[in-house]
């Protein structure tokens, strides 16, 4: 398997940022993401591989934010590097990002 691939394999994860904070995000078929973040915030966006890295832009956005990603545990989880350099943990969790948080009805 190409190294990052496990980060975009469809699936919702806890995504624990080095900070502490806490955000879900919900990967769907077709590269495509949701996520809420610790505040509450709701984004989404698409994914892309690039030079190795995956990728999320953030939909309305210019600039993505690209990651490294680091060999998968036994446990399922893995450790991201942001470009700045940010390392956060990734881990598989059951359901929907419904089953986690509150996410806003869609308009």
């Amino acid at each position: 398997e190409a190294p990052g691939f496990e980060a975009v394999a469809p699936g919702t994860y806890q995504v624990t940022r080095s900070g502490g904070e806490v955000d879900y995000i919900q990967i769907h078929p077709g590269m495509t993401f949701s996520r809420v973040a610790a505040d509450g915030t709701a984004t989404g966006g698409s994914i892309f591989m690039k030079g190795g890295q995956a990728c999320f832009l953030v939909e309305g956005q210019q600039q993505e934010n690209c990651f490294t990603d680091g060999p998968k545990q036994p446990d399922g989880s893995m450790q991201t590097t942001s470009a700045a350099g940010n390392v956060s943990t990734i881990r598989p969790v059951e359901g929907a990002l419904e089953d986690h948080v509150d996410v806003p009805p869609q308009s």
